[in-house]
């Protein structure tokens, strides 16, 4: 008998969740266990939540656009911000890059021919 993929990593996930409870009920004292159900519970709370807000707001989006393709100034806006919306991960991740190569100059780190960081007074950066 073959279990499908989704059925497996369930029933993985499940019995995880079973033995981490059965740890917790033996070795935790009652607050404890409190707070790790309480923490559990919100986590799964936010985790449908999240899903509930994503599926909502892509169905919008979806809406938005099909219905707006009748009037081509109305698409091209909703369009260019749907893309600005979609661009924010980038631009945060190239000023957390941003932020990283200024520490790692302000803490005299450089990059030598090879990629690699190096530290180290002997290895400082030249001066300019």
């Amino acid at each position: 008998m073959k279990i499908s993929k989704d059925i497996r990593w369930s029933l993985i996930w499940f019995c995880t969740i079973t033995a981490i409870g059965i740890w917790d009920a033996l070795f935790l004292n009652k607050p404890a266990i409190k707070l790790v159900v309480t923490g559990f519970f919100n986590t799964l709370v936010i985790s449908l939540l999240v899903i509930v807000f994503t599926l909502v707001l892509g169905w919008l989006a979806a809406m938005a656009l099909h219905y707006s393709k009748k009037n081509k100034p109305a698409f091209v806006l909703l369009n260019f911000l749907f893309n600005l919306i979609r661009s924010i991960p980038q631009v945060i991740g190239i000023l957390f890059g941003y932020i990283g190569v200024a520490g790692a100059v302000h803490e005299r780190v450089h990059f030598p021919g090879n990629g690699r960081l190096h530290a180290g007074e002997d290895r400082a950066l030249p001066k300019a």
